[in-house]
């Protein structure tokens, strides 16, 4: 099958009203009648990946089963997650205005006949961090493709308050905890090291 390569290119945000500091979005893609969140859909799809994900009543539920797998070599960070998981289920504002798309990954694969939309903005409003959701690509979305967003949302916000620009590394660390079933803190491949690979360690744990 063809891949195509989308080359994405940061524009505005028609949410520039709402926050005071906008940040990334997370960006889903349609294919045949089917929505993906792209990090989920890159696996899936393009890396031929499947992911761990556990059966849940809510997507909450299953970010919160996602994240309390890792390994304790991951703690700091993880109570961090937990903290904006919390955050993100009591802020998460529906709307029905159409997000421009902000892709701020260099590039996107997607397979032929897809397309991409901008599925959430997240940033500060008013002292309090929000995540706005175009309300039509959150019902499109399956609860596994919704944990993924979520996870995507809350990981972003940590590693922007690090110094990370785009999304790229949110995709990585965020796609490294939905195949990771069992994170071996001993593996050069564990969550820890490639959290240190991305610059994305917190303070507390250098």
């Amino acid at each position: 099958m063809k891949i195509v390569w989308i080359i994405s290119i940061i524009i505005g945000f028609s949410f520039v009203a709402h926050a005071d500091r906008v940040r990334n979005g997370g960006t889903y893609v349609t294919c045949s009648n089917l929505s993906y969140f792209y990090d989920l859909y890159e696996l899936t799809k393009i890396q031929k990946i499947e992911p761990v994900i556990p059966i849940g009543k809510n997507p909450f539920q299953m970010a919160s089963d996602i994240i309390d797998r890792q390994s304790d070599q991951n703690i700091v960070f993880k109570n961090l997650l937990r903290t904006y998981l919390q955050d993100m289920k009591k802020n998460m504002i529906f709307s029905n205005q159409k997000l421009i798309i902000n892709g701020d990954i260099p590039t996107y694969t997607i397979q032929r006949d897809c397309q991409m939309f901008q599925a959430a903005v997240s940033g500060m409003q008013d002292d309090q961090w929000v995540c706005y959701l175009y309300g039509g690509s959150w019902d499109l979305l399956d609860y596994d493709n919704q944990t993924a967003l979520i996870l995507h949302e809350i990981i972003y916000r940590i590693t922007s308050d690090l110094g990370a620009t785009t999304s790229t590394s949110a995709k990585l660390i965020n796609q490294k905890l939905l195949v990771t079933k069992y994170d071996d803190s001993n593996s050069k491949n564990s969550l820890f090291n490639l959290r240190k690979k991305l610059n994305a360690l917190l303070p507390q744990e250098h």
